[in-house]
């Protein structure tokens, strides 16, 4: 098997496993099946739903994940996507910001919600509009939920009624969603293709 030969089954492999992965949730944006945030209740959110909308309510950051770029054993970049406490007309919840864009927003949205709350301003915060999917709370991020709801002082009966904590909401690109997987099985194709050329072209020997 030749170097071409190799690196043309790597890269569609490559391929096939970004389209594949990302099949199903851009099969949902291309669709539509999307959900607004208006509408999010208590156990409304499940793993994988998809959602779009405004954020009309931020309080503070709860939790925060820290990932770190090596090169090599050396530390090069760290990015920073905070948890925060938000709102609705319904409960509760947690969202995951990954854009620091998207975190300067919610940043401001959080300070005019807490000048509302202490009666500084009288007008509603101008809310966030967000892309987000919801996953599975991680057990680490539902604890520091709770503990900043109880400092908060709210009861737990209150907490059950209002808090949405068995899945949370991360930020997604809807335009990433819906290409890479096409740009991934498009890649694999086109070295499927080659392959067969490269296969039908190939001299052929002959035993005399």
């Amino acid at each position: 098997m030749s170097k071409l030969t190799k690196v043309l089954l790597i890269l569609m492999i490559v391929g096939l496993v970004f389209g594949g992965v990302g099949a199903v949730d851009a099969f949902k944006v291309w669709k539509g099946d999307i959900n607004d945030t208006k509408d999010i209740k208590i156990g409304d959110l499940k793993n994988g739903d998809l959602y779009e909308g405004e954020i009309p309510y931020a309080y503070d950051v709860i939790a925060e994940q820290v990932t770190t770029s090596t090169y090599g054993p050396v530390p090069v970049n760290k990015t920073k996507s905070p948890y925060y406490l938000v709102q609705n007309e319904n409960c509760f919840f947690v969202i995951n910001v990954t854009a620091a864009a998207d975190q300067g927003d919610f940043d401001k949205l959080a300070d005019l919600s807490w000048d509302q709350i202490d009666g500084k301003i009288k007008d509603d915060p101008e809310p966030v509009k967000v892309s987000a999917q919801a996953s599975k709370m991680p057990d680490e991020v539902k604890k520091y939920l709770k503990e900043y709801c109880d400092e908060w002082g709210m009861s737990d009966s209150d907490y059950a009624e209002l808090v949405e904590e068995s899945c949370y909401l991360h930020t997604v690109n809807y335009n990433s969603m819906r290409y890479i997987p096409i740009a991934g099985f498009g890649v694999a194709i086109l070295c499927a293709v080659i392959l067969i050329i490269k296969k039908v072209t190939a001299p052929k020997i002959v035993n005399l």
